[in-house]
């Protein structure tokens, strides 16, 4: 049996350096790098990515939501980044559905600063992945990023030139909401039980001792496994030289990492914040068991 070791008190919305203006190279180097961990299995350690577990259980949601809902939705990701996981969750929660007989959801990506190179050729792979091109806040999103059901005049908004396609929208964060302070997070949770149908947050990490551990670990990982993940090439040489010379990029993964576990919320905290805003308590419960808070 595995002990679990929960840090004492509250969250800490510590800075990290992934969210400070960065050069170009630098940041794209850093989301490569989050992306492979997030599709790639460590030997020995996992059986399978971590984005495989993602896309199993965004795949499970959807198939229930078919079944009391209608089969009629789309997932958009907020705060896409140049992509991360997603583009990995859609191809493989398609093919599920496809091989179950149900049918295909689009995926939309979007961010507040638009990664378009990275999106479109991302889309280029896959017929159900896109991306919404213009500037989306997870707190105040445009119409192209609400769902249907939305109370509002439709009528008005289709003479205004915006169409709908009338599928339900489920909200996806991948590594992205404990990046917002509460007063943050109670405005995008209001917009989200506002304007979307379902809701999806994934975190890679806890504030456990076990995962602030494995974060101290993580600058020798990046070393370590940048060999085999971003083998040496004139392409990659930058990286090399900012992974191994000056090691820059495991010392930020390291640091971010670390502080990402101290800004991750629990379960229950993530409730009452949604308690918070709706004005009222929610029963909730995780794999049929009751959460405590």
């Amino acid at each position: 049996m595995l002990l679990h070791l929960r840090l004492p008190g509250t969250r800490w919305h510590l800075f990290e350096i992934c969210d400070l203006p960065l050069p170009p190279f630098l940041q794209s180097a850093l989301q490569e790098t989050l992306t492979t961990q997030w599709t790639s299995r460590l030997p020995h350690l996992q059986i399978v990515p971590p984005a495989t577990h993602a896309a199993k259980l965004v795949a499970e949601l959807l198939t229930s939501l078919t079944l009391t809902s209608g089969p009629n939705w789309k997932v958009i990701d907020f705060c896409s980044g140049s992509g991360g996981p997603t583009p990995f969750i859609e191809l493989t929660v398609n093919d599920q559905r496809r091989r179950a007989g149900h049918k295909e959801v689009p995926f939309l990506l979007s961010d507040l600063y638009p990664s378009l190179d990275a999106w479109i050729l991302h889309a280029s792979r896959s017929e159900n992945l896109t991306f919404i091109p213009n500037s989306v806040n997870a707190a105040n999103p445009p119409f192209a990023a609400i769902s249907p059901t939305t109370q509002g005049d439709k009528e008005l908004a289709k003479e205004a030139g915006f169409g709908h396609d009338d599928a339900k929208v489920m909200r996806l964060f991948c590594l992205a909401f404990h990046h917002f302070d509460d007063e943050v997070a109670r405005k995008v949770l209001k917009s989200t039980m506002e304007t979307s149908d379902a809701v999806v947050v994934l975190e890679l990490q806890e504030r456990g001792l076990w995962s602030l551990a494995a974060m101290l670990g993580e600058f020798f990982l990046v070393a370590l496994m940048t060999i085999w993940w971003f083998p040496l090439s004139w392409e990659t040489l930058p990286r090399w030289l900012f992974t191994y010379w000056i090691p820059i990029i495991p010392f930020i993964h390291a640091y971010d990492g670390f502080v990402s576990c101290l800004r991750t919320r629990t379960f229950g905290e993530f409730i009452n914040l949604i308690d918070d805003v709706m004005g009222r308590s929610h029963d909730t419960e995780i794999q049929g068991v009751g959460v405590s808070r």
